[in-house]
């Protein structure tokens, strides 16, 4: 992302669904890097994990991963228009859903570094498979 030239100033979404750094200290993990990402090579980015810093992300046997199914339901949730409503404002009820379906034993988080509202625009024409 830092060397593409074509995603300076434009919004960089992430979507991470993994356990985080329960091994290291995430200090030590970016002092020993000798490509350790600079806070000016991270403007305009949006993160969401599924979990916060050292801790476990749960899968549930049958259904899979809750964070991506919790970002699923609420983006097709039928009150939700990404055209009017900003896109990071929709995490509270993600991270709400996955401490609901986890019990409290997960919690997701975001990280931005966003400098403005994010939203999407009208598609010109919908393809077919879009309701």
């Amino acid at each position: 992302v830092r060397r593409t030239n074509g995603l300076k100033n434009k919004p960089k979404l992430f979507v991470v669904q993994s356990c985080r750094n329960l091994d290291m200290d995430a200090d030590q993990v970016q002092e020993s890097r000798p490509d350790a990402v600079h806070y000016r090579n991270q403007q305009d980015c949006f993160y969401a994990y599924s979990v916060v810093e050292g801790y476990l992300s749960h899968r549930h046997p049958e259904r899979g991963c809750l964070f991506a199914q919790a970002l699923r339901d609420v983006l097709l949730d039928e009150d939700i228009d990404l055209r009017e409503d900003e896109f990071t404002s929709l995490f509270p009820a993600v991270i709400h859903r996955v401490a609901i379906e986890t019990n409290d034993k997960q919690i997701a988080c975001t990280k931005s570094t966003l400098r403005k509202l994010l939203y999407f625009p009208p598609l010109p024409s919908c393809p077919s498979w879009v309701s």
